[in-house]
């Protein structure tokens, strides 16, 4: 269920970036971390590449760059992100799971 959440959060983390609400962004992006923490408790495999592709230095360059609210810095690492999500599904052997832009919001917030 981590990943369901995860997908969930990325949702409202991509129309928060369009929307420019970098505070919401930065709040589904810390969610998307926990998610993920939670998902090794219940699969320990997988922690390597969640840590190596995510949660270390990479998560920390989002946040940096949500933090500063530069739109050219925001847009790189959401594309190294979302670059790196794809990355980690190959490296689990789950390569026909694709994260792409969403099209439509799941929520009603922005």
């Amino acid at each position: 269920m981590a990943m369901v959440e995860v997908g969930y959060r990325f949702n409202t983390f991509y129309f928060a970036l369009q929307d420019k609400n970098y505070d919401l962004a930065q709040y589904q992006f810390d969610k998307i971390k926990k998610a993920i923490q939670n998902g090794i408790i219940r699969r320990p495999a997988r922690k390597t590449n969640s840590e190596r592709m995510f949660l270390k230095s990479p998560y920390k360059k989002m946040a940096l760059a949500l933090k500063s609210k530069n739109i050219q810095q925001i847009e790189k690492e959401y594309a190294n992100t979302k670059n790196l999500c794809n990355r980690c599904h190959k490296a689990e052997r789950v390569p026909f799971i694709k994260v792409i832009d969403p099209q439509y919001r799941w929520q009603v917030i922005k």
